[in-house]
């Protein structure tokens, strides 16, 4: 008796401990820009394929009105260790101008997903002129493309109307608008009914970084292990997707049941190109030259002051996940 009533306390001390390693799991947020879609799937797919391993990771979805970089300043001030999604200018601007102690992990697309349809030829950006039709809060680039003097040459307007925001501009209510390659630009190629135009921001001389992953200072400095294993499990989402974005779409559609799948595997080709790192670089690689040029750039349009100080700014922390070649998303 007193044998089996040992054993019946060795069982419940290990299964105390293993409630106590439960509740000691690290709990983490990973706060995205917009709702989930083809753009997050990477979270979406590590989340399901177990990549976060013993970390609680919370996706937590965006939307309008919804600030990726306030939510996590709150969740920072609760002592959750939290990870955002924004544009990369939204961050610095951040940090430069409301003293928010943010700082820029890495940098999930390469190069600018954003394109300016337009319903005539752009050779230059003295070919822009008038209403230029954008979403709230994503007028920085074109702005940039002008300087200071930019309301001289565009009258920024909210980009409204279905399908998809560009229901106005189809209307040729506008001459111009914005388009996300993986999004926006896919709607007017169905839905357009006269010859347009699509530029890229590269051809005017803006070619940032998007969708970069940032923290606190805090967050960094008391979590470096748990961050870089956030990073790397994302990112192997996001390989994975590559890989197999039948599955991949199958998991995104758990994740948001209203979606249109075929609609977003076929963003997440586009995706898959203004993702691809230099050679030799890990997938989610953070240039800190691109992003000082930015920063210049956007004290030259008067949106960040006058030599903009990016010390601290950014902290490149390698994902540790190489880039897929051949993969099966490759060419849809």
């Amino acid at each position: 008796m007193i044998l089996k009533w040992a054993r019946v306390g060795v069982l419940l001390l290990g299964l105390a401990a293993l409630g106590a390693q439960a509740a000691d799991k690290p709990s983490v947020q990973v706060i995205e820009s917009w709702f989930i879609h083809a753009e997050s799937i990477g979270d979406v797919v590590a989340k399901d394929k177990g990549f976060f391993g013993d970390l609680d990771v919370r996706v937590v979805p965006g939307g309008p009105g919804l600030s990726p970089i306030q939510r996590v300043m709150a969740a920072s001030r609760d002592g959750v260790v939290a990870l955002g999604v924004d544009l990369p200018y939204n961050v610095i601007r951040a940090r430069l101008s409301q003293g928010l102690p943010l700082v820029i992990l890495s940098a999930d697309f390469q190069h600018s997903a954003m394109r300016i349809l337009s319903w005539k030829p752009i050779k230059s950006k003295d070919d822009i002129h008038g209403a230029f039709a954008t979403w709230i809060g994503y007028d920085t680039p074109i702005k940039a493309v002008f300087g200071k003097d930019w309301a001289q040459h565009i009258e920024v307007v909210n980009q409204t109307g279905d399908p998809a925001t560009l229901g106005a501009w189809l209307n040729h209510r506008y001459e111009f608008a914005s388009g996300m390659a993986y999004n926006e630009v896919m709607v007017a190629a169905e839905h357009a009914k006269q010859p347009y135009h699509v530029v890229s921001y590269s051809d005017l001389g803006v070619d940032w970084p998007e969708n970069v992953v940032f923290t606190t200072e805090k967050t960094l400095r008391e979590h470096p292990e748990i961050i870089r294993q956030v990073l790397n499990a994302r990112y192997r989402g996001y390989r994975y997707a590559f890989q197999h974005p039948e599955e991949a779409g199958k998991m995104l559609a758990k994740a948001s049941p209203s979606l249109n799948i075929p609609f977003e595997l076929k963003g997440l080709a586009k995706i898959y190109e203004i993702m691809r790192p230099l050679i030799g670089y890990d997938l989610g690689r953070i240039d800190g030259t691109v992003l000082t040029r930015m920063a210049r750039q956007l004290a030259n349009a008067g949106i960040l002051p006058q030599n903009p100080d990016l010390h601290g700014a950014y902290h490149y922390v390698p994902s540790g996940v190489g880039w897929p070649p051949g993969a099966a998303v490759a060419g849809d």
